[in-house]
């Protein structure tokens, strides 16, 4: 599992999220969806699942995610065994828990939880330093499960650069939740020349590399529905609702 050390930041810092991300995706043989357990457990983390944990406890697995301090999952580094230990609750929806998952692999990659005075975040942390880290974790999350440049390079191929495309991608071919892959289209079509253009300029070789696979893989997943569109259709009902929805709550200030 790979660490880092560093001091903590006083506001997210998403240049060092990015170089995280790099090393990552030249270092994981990327396949959609990603398999987040194995990465786990190849980097000798110990995993437990709250249902595992609430049997040997005997408590309810609701009381378990309490004292743990996260209804979905959280790791912990131990630093007597130089090792990371993860919980997480395994029935969660698939898209909820792999999102949780994947935002607890980024608390370790980006170094938030080793044993150094000034990498500690201990749940007695202030809740601003708290925020900041997590905002990372939730970063590096996104740019994992569902890659920003596989996505816009994919809708350069078929011409495609409407937000729903990136949200309907998002859903079927990488998993997201809604509420995921409508913060990660957005997110992608606001800086997609951004991201296009770091990636060429910075990083061609891992960006080739997962490019080449990328799209030989979706293409044997969907040989004719992609150019034809209509497998969108759904995704964008579906994202048009949940816009509706977003819109409604704004006006209604809740």
């Amino acid at each position: 599992m790979m660490k880092t050390k560093r001091k903590l930041p006083i506001k997210p810092d998403w240049y060092f999220v990015d170089a995280r991300v790099e090393e990552f995706w030249a270092t994981v043989d990327f396949e959609p969806p990603l398999d987040l357990l194995a990465i786990f457990h190849a980097g000798g983390c110990t995993v437990r699942t709250y249902q595992e944990l609430s049997q040997k406890s005997n408590l309810s697995v609701q009381r378990v995610g309490l004292c743990l301090g996260s209804e979905d999952g959280c790791v912990c580094y131990d630093a007597s065994h130089d090792r990371y230990r993860l919980a997480y609750d395994c029935e969660r929806m698939d898209a909820r828990m792999r999102w949780t998952l994947a935002h607890e692999l980024g608390h370790i990659v980006l170094g938030h939880l080793e044993d150094f005075q000034e990498t500690s975040i201990a749940r007695k942390q202030s809740p601003a330093l708290l925020g900041i880290l997590d905002k990372e974790a939730d970063k590096f999350a996104g740019d994992i499960l569902a890659p920003a440049p596989l996505l816009i390079g994919l809708a350069e191929s078929l011409n495609l650069h409407a937000e729903e495309f990136y949200y309907a991608l998002s859903r079927d071919l990488f998993g997201l939740s809604i509420q995921a892959a409508h913060y990660r289209a957005r997110f992608i079509y606001r800086y997609r020349d951004k991201i296009a253009k770091h990636w060429t300029d910075a990083k061609p070789a891992v960006y080739r590399k997962h490019m080449d696979k990328f799209l030989a893989l979706y293409w044997c997943l969907a040989p004719d529905t992609l150019a034809g569109k209509y497998w969108m259709e759904p995704y964008i009902k579906e994202y048009q609702r949940y816009e509706y929805a977003e819109r409604c709550s704004a006006v209604s200030g809740e």
